[in-house]
């Protein structure tokens, strides 16, 4: 029970008018009716009759109630006024205000008396009946069902798997989310996904790679998924989408990912089927990279706008490589052995050893390398070398810089100046 001392009411006029002390700008209807029936208990308002009723708060099952709403009896409701020149805003929230007039059978127009440079919103909330329950119980669970593996909440019947209540199990949450129409799981935490679990075509969301854990067991179906916002780690069965995600030992990846950071461990392709690696970043701090396993043969990769290291290895097919760096390097272990594999950024290409790899044909892979580890990188110090140790006899070609500081030089001797 909340009983406002900063509401009073002034009761030697018709309507009564209720007024709530400035500087307050909110008013809840719970807090409107439980201090008007406190002062109708007042010395002053013995002999008056009474000013409030309300109704509502009842049970529809479900954890879902009525919601309330509060009549005012021949009485109005307002703020106190300001002093201007601007507007004050307030509002009424927490249900549904009306008044009726002294006969108690006509309805104001509006429950709120006017008061100078002050205006209120009134948020009115529409009491739930039988009809809406399913879909407001359908809305508590935010178009997902919730999973949290230290949670108390077992079993299928509502509330189970909404936000307030998870469920602790991927079993009950799959049966929820079939029953209700869900493709989409929350997970709380970190979580095992493994035997028995259908997950294809679900959408995973964590809260953020630093609190969920995800992790995939081969025994799950996990085709066509989707995970956001997690650490992921163990086995896709194709198609799958990651976002946001820090990657650790994955296996059988086809499909795309996007804006997630590559930790150390290794990405195993699979499906026959090209992956797409965008925006993406290693995660590896110092000389050591991610590592991404071609499987062999059948799978090509597309790595686009990628900062950091990443060596690439098992690669024995002719499926193609594009690697596009925004500053990085990218190693080629004596394991790629066949295919086009072509680098363009700011990086360089090497071995395993750190020897720089040029276009051309190497370890029966053919390399086309777009980087500035094209150029050896002994090259630019033997170009300087080559400029600056140049005879000045080769300077011959007329008008150019090197002809001018021979003829420059020339005057220097003459005038003794050297």
């Amino acid at each position: 029970m909340a009983i406002r001392n900063d509401i009073t009411v002034d009761w030697g006029v018709s309507p009564r008018l209720i007024t709530v002390a400035s500087p307050s700008v909110e008013l809840s209807a719970t807090d409107l009716f439980d201090t008007l029936r406190a002062r109708e208990i007042d010395n002053e308002a013995m002999d008056e009759d009474i000013i409030v009723n309300a109704g509502g708060f009842e049970a529809l099952g479900g954890g879902v109630v009525v919601g309330i709403t509060v009549t005012l009896l021949n009485a109005l409701v307002g703020f106190e006024s300001r002093t201007g020149p601007s507007f004050t805003q307030c509002s009424i929230s927490g249900g549904n205000v009306v008044a009726l007039e002294d006969d108690l059978a006509t309805y104001f127009k509006t429950p709120l008396h006017t008061t100078e440079f002050v205006f209120v919103v009134m948020a009115n909330s529409s009491s739930a009946t039988q009809s809406d329950l399913e879909a407001i119980q359908y809305a508590s669970f935010q178009n997902g069902v919730w999973i949290d593996d230290t949670s108390s909440q077992a079993g299928t019947g509502f509330p189970s798997g909404n936000r307030e209540f998870p469920v602790n199990n991927a079993g009950d949450a799959l049966t929820i989310a079939a029953n209700r129409g869900f493709d989409k799981l929350y997970v709380l935490g970190n979580y095992t996904f493994g035997s028995g679990h259908n997950i294809d075509g679900f959408t995973i969301e964590g809260q953020n790679a630093v609190k969920s854990i995800i992790t995939i067991d081969p025994e799950a179906n996990a085709t066509l998924l989707e995970v956001f916002e997690a650490k992921v780690v163990g086995t896709l069965d194709g198609g799958s989408t990651l976002r946001e995600c820090l990657l650790d030992n994955l296996n059988y990846i086809n499909g795309f990912i996007h804006q997630c950071i590559l930790n150390p461990g290794t990405i195993v392709l699979g499906g026959g089927a090209t992956a797409f690696i965008m925006d993406s970043y290693s995660g590896v701090a110092g000389t050591s990279t991610p590592i991404i396993d071609m499987g062999g043969s059948g799978q090509g990769l597309a790595l686009r706008n990628y900062s950091g290291g990443i060596t690439i290895t098992n690669k024995t097919g002719p499926d193609s490589v594009s690697i596009d760096l925004l500053a990085g390097q990218v190693v080629l272990d004596n394991t790629v052995t066949n295919g086009t594999i072509v680098v363009r950024g700011n990086g360089k290409v090497v071995d395993t050893s750190g020897n720089h790899i040029l276009s051309g044909a190497w370890n029966g892979a053919t390399i086309v390398n777009e980087t500035p580890s094209q150029l050896h990188p002994h090259t630019l110090d033997m170009i300087a070398k080559a400029i600056w140790g140049a005879l000045l006899a080769n300077h011959t070609v007329a008008n150019s810089f090197g002809s001018f500081t021979k003829k420059l030089l020339t005057v220097v001797k003459f005038l003794g100046l050297k």
